[in-house]
């Protein structure tokens, strides 16, 4: 699970507990959960992980690389990828990334 954000994006810093939650309730089912920092300052990026407490790794100072390759105009911006690297949802946010993991992991033999 993949989320493109920024520390002075609003909707982004209220996406993180639905990804805390997340990662918490499925990291011993396999899911990886991976911040990528766009068009934010390293250190500003540094200190909002601080102050969201955000357990998973982040990818800092992407700056417009990452959100280039993968067409985003926009963030938040959350993408569940399989283990081999397909896209299983775009455009996550709230419930639906709880309603896709439980769909994804339920489904999972």
């Amino acid at each position: 699970l993949v989320d493109f954000w920024a520390s002075w994006c609003r909707p982004c810093r209220q996406e993180i507990p639905n990804l805390i939650a997340a990662y918490n309730k499925y990291k011993d089912r396999g899911l990886q959960v991976l911040g990528i920092a766009a068009w934010d300052k390293p250190e500003d990026t540094k200190k909002a992980i601080a102050e969201e407490q955000i357990p998973y790794p982040q990818i800092i100072n992407s700056q417009r690389i990452a959100t280039d390759i993968y067409g985003i105009s926009g963030i938040p911006e959350i993408i569940l990828f399989s283990p081999d690297g397909t896209i299983l949802a775009r455009g996550l946010r709230g419930n639906q990334i709880e309603i896709k993991l439980e769909e994804v992991f339920n489904n999972k033999k």
